[in-house]
């Protein structure tokens, strides 16, 4: 399996057109029923980068524990994403929450996960901790869609594909999934 994104969205000058498709696709994959251990890796670390990245942007460290209830293989992926991508910085302040939350126990990582969300958890302010970090990492110039992109870019087996081409590529991969 690989990375597959249509042409538009390759030929784009907009970074994000190119994950956007990368987003889209995995999600046609995923609603069509195909079992996330049989989409490429690649597409994957990418997708779950750019869930990070989104959930940052949206409500920093703590709506991204608390929207993926801190999920081990989702935490893996974000971690293998950020290092293939060399998002160093992003990836220390990753690190940094991580272990914040490890931290809490799991008795306050519970009270966290069962507070409204936003809430005024004094768990939340804790998991900001690391956003310091984060910030000095973007201000020092690590964009990550542009990193994500230039990732995607990179993959030796990425399919640039005409729309058509990737409805057909979907329904392939699906009917190889289902078997």
């Amino acid at each position: 399996m690989s990375i597959v994104v249509s042409k538009k969205a390759f030929d784009s000058d907009e970074p994000f057109d190119l994950v956007a498709s990368n987003i889209s696709f995995v999600n046609a994959l995923r609603e069509d029923g195909v079992p996330m251990e049989t989409i490429s890796d690649d597409a994957l670390l990418s997708y779950w980068v750019d869930y990070y990245h989104g959930q940052i942007g949206n409500g920093a460290f703590p709506q991204f524990v608390h929207n993926i209830r801190w999920n081990r293989h989702a935490l893996d992926w974000v971690r293998r994403g950020l290092e293939a991508m060399s998002a160093s910085g992003v990836l220390r302040a990753f690190q940094e929450g991580c272990s914040i939350v490890e931290g809490l126990g799991p008795e306050g990582l519970r009270t966290f996960l069962e507070s409204p969300f936003p809430g005024s958890a004094p768990e939340r302010e804790k998991l900001r901790g690391c956003m310091e970090t984060h910030y000095a990492a973007v201000d020092g110039g690590e964009d990550l869609v542009a990193l994500n992109a230039a990732w995607i870019r990179s993959r030796p087996d990425l399919q640039v594909l005409e729309m058509d081409a990737m409805y057909e590529e979907l329904r392939r991969q699906g009917a190889a999934a289902r078997g």
